[in-house]
């Protein structure tokens, strides 16, 4: 069988960009709106065709479906930008320039399981800093997105993140990594002694889309994949919130990879990036 990335190399150079319907408005929110529903209808068609008995039997990727969308984002890009890097289709782009990033399938662990949580991710550096955002959820529906100084929206609706006084009684989100940044254990229990609702979690991005609606008020990520991070950054902080790393530094996307983060409303983010900082056990 071939692997991942033969599969993505020989998928890119076999088959002609298809011409994408996108509106004739070619403003920003418009083109990656209709490219965000556009993987939505992908994600939806393959997650339905899913059998639940042979689907938990598989790893936790799904490289055809991933391919699917990646090959989309470039067509897009090509088509649209055509100066422009797409991160995925080259793993080593120039990061001073302008690069699309892309997650195709966030949580891919419950898509392989058949459990209706993911979501389709996609943003635009411009010399390392997220200038456009968004996060498309295709069950119920909902779309984040955000441009850099232009606030942050859901399904078109200006949206602020909720100003939370302490993480008690809310709901926080972590997410872990074999790079063992932090003791995840520890600071869970940290979390719960303070009477917040630690909860594990396996779809990052679209856990930390939530951040705006209230439904969760903080992430901490000890991954170190830049997809998980790029479009989330923007939306959570144009709406009001702070995105840091595991230091509580601002990120600094300059290389494929990132030093974790943690995500939640101004007020809650340092007495995270406290907590967090007595849990750290590596670099």
């Amino acid at each position: 069988m071939s692997s991942p990335e033969g599969l993505r190399l020989s998928y890119f150079m076999s088959v002609s960009l298809p011409n994408l319907p996108m509106p004739k408005e070619k403003s920003y929110r418009e083109l990656v709106e209709a490219l965000c529903l556009q993987a939505g209808e992908v994600l939806r068609a393959s997650f339905a065709k899913q059998e639940t008995e042979t689907v938990r039997e598989e790893v936790t990727r799904f490289p055809e479906v991933e391919l699917r969308l990646m090959y989309l984002v470039t067509a897009f890009v090509k088509q649209h930008f055509s100066g422009d890097a797409v991160f995925g289709q080259d793993d080593d782009p120039d990061f001073s320039g302008r690069v699309w990033v892309c997650d195709p399938v966030d949580g891919s662990y419950f898509f392989t399981h058949g459990i209706p949580m993911y979501s389709f991710s996609i943003s635009l550096l411009e010399k390392g800093i997220p200038v456009v955002g968004a996060i498309y959820e295709p069950v119920g529906d909902r779309l984040y997105y955000a441009e850099k100084g232009k606030g942050s929206t859901i399904n078109g609706k200006p949206v602020k993140v909720p100003a939370y006084s302490s993480l008690e009684k809310r709901i926080v989100m972590l997410s872990g990594s074999a790079n063992d940044l932090v003791d995840l254990g520890g600071l869970y229990s940290d979390l719960v002694a303070q009477g917040a609702k630690a909860i594990i979690t396996y779809s990052t991005v679209q856990h930390s889309a939530r951040i705006l609606t209230g439904e969760v008020a903080a992430i901490v990520n000890c991954g170190n994949f830049i997809q998980d991070v790029t479009a989330a950054r923007l939306i959570i902080e144009e709406a009001g919130g702070v995105v840091s790393d595991l230091s509580g530094e601002p990120h600094r996307f300059s290389t494929s990879r990132v030093h974790g983060s943690l995500a939640a409303g101004s007020h809650v983010h340092p007495d995270l990036v406290k907590l967090v900082s007595r849990r750290r056990i590596g670099d």
